[in-house]
């Protein structure tokens, strides 16, 4: 029986044998050679941009951060305009209906009296002399025992609210649509307004409306 005797490896690349890869430490590129040495290229490190493009960079980001600064702050600028803007129309316009409410209220505290019977607000104002060709009664002030006051029901502590009754041209007799009146009637009419002011508290706020009216009342 023949003796099996080692086999000893041998330089050249035999079927069925790995040749083992090493590393070539020159730079070029993978190759396999003779023998079945190949040739790895060496490991590159991370390249670094200049540091010139660096500063670029932040530069820009800079730069378009600055612009959404302000960008976002002229938005909330805007914003804060618009509702102020519509505060500011809300005030006027609750002013605007205070001095209206009052005007009503005193045209109807007129209407309300009996059927014959005068206004006593408007009789003093009518027994007032003429001043700077004018009659005039205001708010507040007692005249002939009567006193102009407010009458609207407005919230307290809202509105400063000045009610005047005036008389702008006491010789004119205007006439009224649908009435005629004799030269010796022993009454006319007497063209009248109610001007009422209403301010908003602790503001500078106001609005002024006129209301004019024909009152017919003995000569």
């Amino acid at each position: 029986m023949p003796t099996p005797h080692a086999q000893t490896p041998t330089p050249n690349n035999k079927r069925g044998q790995i040749t083992p890869l090493t590393r070539d430490p020159s730079n070029t590129p993978l190759t396999r050679g003779a023998g079945g040495v190949c040739n790895f290229p060496p490991p590159t490190k991370g390249v670094s941009p200049p540091q010139n493009q660096k500063g670029t960079a932040l530069i820009v980001v800079m730069v378009l951060l600055t612009a959404m600064t302000f960008l976002g702050l002229g938005a909330a600028s805007d914003s804060s305009l618009q509702m102020a803007l519509a505060r500011s129309s809300q005030l006027h316009h609750s002013a605007h209906t205070a001095a209206l409410t009052e005007l009503n209220a005193q045209i109807d505290a007129i209407n309300s009296n009996p059927e014959g019977q005068e206004d006593p607000i408007i009789t003093a104002l009518l027994n007032q002399p003429i001043q700077n060709g004018t009659r005039q009664i205001q708010g507040g002030e007692t005249t002939n025992g009567f006193t102009l006051t407010t009458l609207a029901n407005l919230p307290a502590n809202a509105y400063s609210i000045n009610i005047s009754l005036e008389q702008p041209n006491p010789n004119a007799s205007p006439k009224s649509p649908g009435f005629t009146i004799e030269a010796d009637a022993p009454f006319r009419f007497h063209a009248l307004q109610f001007t009422s002011q209403a301010q908003i508290e602790n503001t500078q706020i106001r609005s002024r409306q006129v209301q004019a009216f024909t009152y017919m009342a003995p000569n």
